[in-house]
């Protein structure tokens, strides 16, 4: 098997594994309380098999969730669900983060930018999710 073949397959099994790609911060109602991992309720159409019969133009567009000073890491890879508490602080975040086996200058690029890509290669080595954001900073 080829060895570009193989680093897919193995990327492809380590995204489902652990569902780590696709990762932005979202700005909160420090009460919001929706669960960790589920997808929120506004970006889901209700009317989904309507809106594939012919001749049916589907008007429903999705919500975000209540805004606020509060920090959320949410995976954007499905239609979108938080990942994490809500936090007061981006500090907080970063804490978070770290406890949750990122560096510490990987949880601090995230937030600084916002969100962060997929997957990156950085000298043959595939860096997903937030572990990339430390490496998005050089692109400007």
């Amino acid at each position: 098997m080829r060895r570009g073949v193989r680093l897919l397959l193995l990327l492809f099994t380590f995204y489902w594994r652990n569902r780590s790609m696709g990762r932005e911060i979202k700005r909160v109602a420090l009460n919001f309380d929706w669960p960790m991992n589920k997808v929120w309720e506004g970006f889901q159409c209700h009317h989904c098999r309507k809106c594939d019969e012919d001749g049916y133009e589907c008007t429903w567009k999705p919500t975000e969730p209540p805004k606020g000073p509060g920090y959320q890491v949410w995976e954007t890879v499905s239609e979108g669900s938080p990942v994490s508490p809500v936090f007061p602080t981006k500090e907080a975040c970063v804490l978070w983060l770290v406890g949750h086996g990122h560096s510490e200058k990987a949880a601090r690029a995230f937030i600084q930018e916002g969100w962060v890509v997929s997957l990156v290669v950085i000298g043959g080595r595939p860096m997903m999710g937030i572990d990339a954001a430390e490496f998005m900073g050089d692109r400007k």
